[in-house]
C-alpha cells in the first residue's frame, strides 16, 4: 500500500439545525480549541477539519468523533481530498 492509499481527511460536513452553539462548545472540548475558533469552523461547515491523516489516526479518533456528534455535528472521513471545499489553516 502507498503513502496515498493511507491518508484520509476528516471533514465536518454540517451542522443539525439549531445546534450551532452546542456543537461549537463540544468540538471546542474535544480538541482543545478556542470557543471562538471552533464556532467558526463550525459555521464554515463543510469545512476539512483534518487533512493527511492515517489509519491509525482516524481509528484514534473516531470514538471523540462520535462523542461529537451527538452534539449536532455531521463528520465525514474520505480518503479522496477535494479541493472544492475549504480546508481548516
Amino acid at each position: 500500500m502507498s503513502t496515498k492509499d493511507s491518508e484520509f481527511s476528516v471533514l465536518i460536513a454540517g451542522v443539525a439545525e439549531g445546534k450551532l452553539e452546542d456543537a461549537a462548545q463540544s468540538f471546542a472540548g474535544a480538541f482543545g480549541l478556542d470557543p471562538a475558533v471552533a464556532q467558526q469552523i463550525v459555521k464554515s461547515a463543510p469545512i476539512v477539519f483534518l487533512t493527511n491523516a492515517s489509519k491509525a489516526e482516524v481509528k484514534a479518533l473516531t470514538p471523540r468523533l462520535a462523542e461529537v456528534s451527538k452534539s449536532g455535528l455531521e463528520f465525514r472521513i474520505t480518503a479522496r481530498a477535494s479541493n472544492r471545499v475549504p480546508k481548516v489553516n
